[in-house]
């Protein structure tokens, strides 16, 4: 069996295909830009990985295909790897303060909006102090420093369900009516970070843990990765961060220590937003919905220790 073969069972063994009334066609050269497969490759995994429908694939499928097939090429992996890659940066310190330059920008979904307005992004500990606006776009820049918190999780019910939940749930990006409801991660056993997020927390909650959802962005490379997370009242009476989605993923782009670490603590590359909804940027617009996806570009600031005179 060649490597491509190989990847292909692999991936095929893990893939649990997004259901069909959810399914959000791309086209080959989509799929192979994100895989970065030749068009053979590509064809051996609609032999033995995605499922093909008229007009090609469903994005979704395309990128666990990626993230799932061990290539190390896809872009879906390539996010992952620099996130990897941001862990080992200083030493592989995830609580010191760090201080980050940041940029943000948002377009609005209307290719004809007219409306100038906007909203700055809701991000938690961030002095912004520069804006740009304009019809259909716009973008703010400033300063934000990170800090992780450490956390050893006391309580045994959230012991338990976290234990339940890495053995019997995989991660896997899906699409956002799939990822809130958690009937249908339940049934799939695979989700997204929103998804299984969501997951344990209601777990807990019917437990009696109180607990809140949160979004945000992890830091990993200049471009951030939005993601969600939950956030636990423990017995003790302190604050643990709860982080399932990139603990299922430790096995495969990090390591047992970062699993563990995700169990209770936070990491010093993880931005909070002020509501779930935050990863997109107040706009009223007349023409879509009143909002604009953000791009969010961190760049590390070196200490004044290491800076020029």
């Amino acid at each position: 069996m060649n490597d491509i073969d190989t990847r292909s069972a692999t991936a095929a063994t893990a893939l649990v295909p997004t259901p069909v009334e959810y399914v959000d066609v791309v086209d080959d050269q989509w799929a192979q830009g994100q895989l970065r497969c030749s068009s053979e490759e590509l064809a051996n995994l609609a032999g033995s990985v995605l499922p093909r429908y008229s007009g090609g694939f469903d994005q979704y499928d395309v990128l666990n295909a990626g993230l799932l097939g061990g290539s190390g090429r896809s872009r879906s992996e390539l996010e992952m790897l620099l996130y990897a890659r941001a862990l080992r940066n200083y030493g592989g310190d995830w609580l010191s303060p760090q201080s980050f330059a940041v940029r943000v920008q948002a377009n609005c979904l209307s290719t004809s909006c007219t409306s100038d307005q906007w909203q700055p992004p809701p991000f938690v500990g961030v002095r912004w102090n520069d804006s740009e606006t304009a019809q259909g776009r716009a973008a703010w820049s400033g300063r934000l420093e990170l800090t992780g918190r450490s956390g050893k999780v006391v309580d045994e019910r959230i012991h338990r369900v976290w234990a339940q939940l890495m053995a019997n749930y995989r991660f896997q990006l899906t699409p956002l009516p799939v990822s809130v409801d958690t009937t249908l991660t339940r049934a799939r056993g695979v989700g997204d970070c929103q998804a299984i997020s969501l997951l344990l927390l209601e777990e807990l909650r019917m437990l009696g843990v109180a607990g809140e959802f949160r979004a945000g962005y992890l830091f990993g490379g200049r471009r951030c990765i939005n993601h969600y997370w939950i956030e636990v009242t423990d017995t003790d009476g302190r604050i643990k961060t709860l982080d399932p989605a990139m603990a299922m993923l430790s096995s495969r782009f990090f390591d047992d220590r970062y699993a563990a670490f995700c169990f209770g603590s936070r990491v010093n590359k993880l931005i909070e937003l002020a509501t779930p909804d935050g990863t997109y940027a107040g706009h009223p617009c007349p023409r879509r919905d009143r909002r604009g996806f953000l791009l969010v570009e961190l760049m590390p600031e070196r200490p004044a220790s290491q800076r020029s005179a």
